[in-house]
């Protein structure tokens, strides 16, 4: 009788290489390990289509998707362990020193308002700075490359959160740095 097989969908981080380069083996069952070239590809090819018997999923890439009606169960499974605070960059010619110096200003987020990594950034830096992401300006788009905003999830944001598209072929490391508002 042949092992069952399960087709994976997942990043090769330091906690799932073992699983991409075969180190690391699973008895009784035939796995085949799937990633793809950013992460956001990856939720794409599990949300459009049927690739993947199991799969990561970013957290907030879930929520949006609840009454949608698609077919998956969160597993409390968490192979992408980052600190978050990493995920907060600022333009060093912004005048930016501190957090409080955010209000006023353009912020860029990657791919859609409130993914993952934007949250918990948002989160820390109201939790421990005060501060507020309605007194700030927001642009969606790519990071290095132009990118439009990820067609595959709906887009709700806060109605008091003023959010925009970066200009068609900019990114967000190559956007002007707005003045203060």
């Amino acid at each position: 009788m042949a092992a069952p097989a399960l087709t994976v969908g997942c990043f090769p981080y330091d906690t799932t290489r073992a699983l991409f380069s075969g180190t690391v083996s699973t008895d009784g069952i035939d796995v085949t390990m799937k990633t793809a070239a950013t992460l956001p590809e990856l939720f794409d090819r599990l949300i459009r289509g049927d690739e993947f018997d199991v799969a990561e999923l970013g957290l907030t890439f879930y929520l949006r998707l609840l009454e949608t009606g698609l077919p998956f169960v969160a597993l409390p499974v968490f192979p992408n362990r980052v600190f978050r605070h990493s995920c907060i960059f600022i333009n060093i010619h912004s005048g930016i020193r501190e957090p409080s110096d955010l209000a006023g200003r353009t912020i860029g987020e990657f791919g859609v308002y409130g993914q993952d990594s934007g949250v918990w950034a948002k989160g820390i830096l109201m939790d421990e700075y005060g501060f507020k992401p309605e007194e700030s300006r927001w642009v969606i788009g790519g990071l290095e490359h132009p990118a439009p905003p990820f067609d595959f999830i709906p887009h709700p944001h806060p109605a008091d959160v003023d959010v925009r598209v970066a200009p068609e072929g900019e990114t967000l490391s190559s956007f002007s740095v707005a003045a203060p508002a």
